[in-house]
């Protein structure tokens, strides 16, 4: 049975852990922490959608909120829909970047943003308490379409970039949806921008050919596009359409974590002031960028909402995930591929250098990410101490998991709010470092004493 919160909500494999029943119960649940208002709902494609989104209506209407029903969009469209219409939040039927087994449900608060870790442990109470606001036959919410904020979103997406520059550039790019709710958005996006595009999975119907998480080895089929297309760039999405990573010229995806890297850099070249925040998790690329146009990298803990309160917080620019997902808050606190996909064209139109060429300016590192199975609180609190008696020299940081850093390499372990999972990254300027760095923290964990 799988199912596990995360610092967004909720997801499990369908069937097995996550069903209709407890898709109403969250939902419930989360009308309880949410002030007077309606809610907004959307889902990305999944085959499993459409009856959790019943289930989810009929608890948002029982429990008296007024529903706004996007249908299937990416996950920012739904946050920016609360900030538009001053919901008093919002929930997503999606399971992201997992496979096609899964869903889950991603809830946003009033302000726009995934609800606060308190907001969620109040959910979780509520829930396990089975004290849900259900109300009476005269008081029963009702559900109201909209299908213009898709639209909508690309329209303020558009408006951060110079339309001009882009259409001179006369660039070509493919882009792969996956099946999923990319395909409602990305070819309308990719128009509005003035590019060439090709589109591959566009159908909107969450038949994933692959895994719809874009990491390297799941970008055959786009790679071979890009070649074939003679394409400036390739683009992948994940299911929800909050993550980008980006597929160079010659076969090779160059990566999800050059995605915020890039996108900031685009901001910052266009001469836009502020620091940057981002996860302990994410390639010191980003530092790199920051440190070319004299400004600072805040950390956080992994989660978005991590990143978005140093945001507000430091007063940043812009900031992300490693993961190829991109926040500008002069559109919204939220990650958003819209967003970055726009960023990222813009800056190949404005520098003339080619996707590779820009790649090529910033330094080379090596990030191998990997997964172990995930052991009891204890025995990964003993992992976590062997490790810093393994490597005196590191300097330690516990904000999330264990993160051991020597300045050009580092290595970070943390327990998976998404899967039952250790996940375990290291960055160095080599593989066979990087390499070095994940086996001996596996041989930690698996021997017999950790």
């Amino acid at each position: 049975m799988f199912f596990r919160f995360s610092v967004s909500g909720a997801r499990g494999i369908v069937g097995d852990g996550l069903d209709p029943k407890l898709a109403l119960e969250l939902t419930a649940a989360f009308t309880g922490v949410l002030p007077a208002g309606p809610v907004v709902l959307g889902r990305d494609s999944r085959t499993s959608g459409p009856a959790l989104r019943r289930a989810v209506i009929a608890a948002l209407t029982g429990c008296g909120r007024e529903v706004v029903d996007l249908g299937v969009c990416p996950t920012p469209t739904v946050q920016l829909a609360v900030e538009w219409l001053q919901a008093a939040g919002g929930v997503v039927i999606t399971a992201s970047h997992n496979p096609a087994a899964w869903n889950g449900l991603k809830f946003v608060g009033a302000r726009g943003t995934f609800i606060s870790s308190e907001e969620l442990a109040r959910l979780k109470k509520i829930h396990s308490d089975g004290e849900y606001g259900w109300v009476s036959h005269d008081r029963i919410g009702s559900v109201s379409e909209r299908g213009d904020l898709v639209a909508r979103h690309v329209a303020e997406v558009v408006k951060l970039v110079d339309l001009k520059q882009i259409k001179i550039a006369d660039l070509n790019v493919v882009a792969d949806c996956c099946h999923g709710a990319g395909g409602a958005v990305i070819p309308s996006l990719l128009e509005k921008l003035g590019v060439h595009f090709r589109c591959l999975g566009a159908e909107t119907d969450g038949r994933f050919p692959r895994d719809p998480e874009p990491v390297p080895e799941n970008l055959a089929e786009l790679s071979q596009a890009v070649v074939e297309s003679r394409a400036d760039l390739g683009l992948a999405y994940d299911a929800d359409v909050d993550r980008l990573a980006l597929v160079g010229t010659d076969w090779k995806p160059i990566g999800e974590e050059r995605t915020l890297q890039l996108a900031c850099w685009a901001l910052l070249d266009r001469g836009e002031v502020g620091d940057l925040a981002t996860n302990v998790s994410t390639s010191r690329g980003l530092d790199d960028v920051a440190a070319r146009f004299g400004v600072k990298v805040h950390r956080t803990p992994v989660g978005e909402v991590n990143v978005v309160e140093a945001i507000v917080e430091k007063s940043c620019l812009a900031g992300g995930e490693g993961n190829g997902g991109v926040i500008y808050p002069r559109l919204h606190l939220g990650r958003d591929a819209l967003v970055a996909t726009a960023l990222i064209i813009e800056l190949l139109a404005r520098s003339g250098k080619g996707i590779l060429g820009l790649v090529e300016e910033l330094p080379v590192y090596v990030m191998l990410k990997r997964k172990a199975p995930l052991p009891g609180e204890s025995e990964l609190r003993r992992v976590y101490d062997r490790l810093r008696d393994a490597h005196p020299d590191a300097a330690v940081s516990e904000l999330d998991g264990l993160r051991l850093d020597w300045g050009d390499r580092w290595l970070h372990l943390r327990p998976s709010g998404t899967e039952p999972i250790v996940r375990i990254f290291a960055e160095a300027p080599d593989e066979d470092t990087a390499r070095g760095l994940v086996d001996g923290a596996r041989k930690i964990m698996e021997s017999g004493d950790g």
